[in-house]
C-alpha cells in the first residue's frame, strides 16, 4: 500500500499534503519507506523475522512531512536546497522509530540528520 500523498500546485511551485495525520516536531521528518519484497527471488513468501529485519534495514524513502526547525540548525549551510516533502532520500542504516499513521500505513521517523542524501535528483 502506498502512502496517501497528494501534490497541489501551488503559486510558488508543487506542494504535497500530508494524509498520515503525523505531524513532527523539533528536528524530525517523516518518511515513507520503500516497500520491501515479501518473496524471494525463487517465489518463496519471507519468514516473518527476516521481513522485520529488512524493514528496519531499510535506507531509501520518500519525505512525507517535516517540521519546521527540520534543516535550519546553525551547521546548515544557508545557501543549500533544502529537501521538501515528496522528495526520495537515503536514511541512516536502522535510523528513527516506525509509527502507524492515520492511514494505517507504517512511516519512519528519522531526525534531519539521520537524512544522508538526495536520491535519483529528490524526486
Amino acid at each position: 500500500m502506498q502512502a496517501r500523498m497528494t501534490l497541489l500546485q501551488q503559486p510558488n511551485g508543487w506542494m504535497m499534503t500530508n494524509e498520515s495525520g503525523i505531524m513532527p516536531m523539533e528536528f524530525n521528518v517523516l518518511i515513507d519507506p520503500d516497500k520491501i519484497a515479501e518473496k524471494t527471488a525463487g517465489g518463496l513468501y519471507k519468514p516473518q523475522d527476516t521481513a522485520d529485519r529488512e524493514k528496519h534495514q531499510q535506507t531509501k524513502g520518500t519525505i512525507v512531512a517535516l517540521s519546521p526547525l527540520a534543516f535550519n540548525a546553525d551547521i546548515y549551510p544557508t545557501d543549500a536546497p533544502k529537501p521538501q516533502p515528496g522528495q526520495r532520500v537515503a536514511i541512516a542504516l536502522h535510523a528513527g522509530a516506525f509509527i502507524k499513521g492515520a492511514d494505517g500505513k507504517e512511516y519512519r521517523m528519522v531526525k534531519d540528520k539521520d537524512i544522508t542524501a538526495l536520491i535519483d535528483g529528490g524526486m
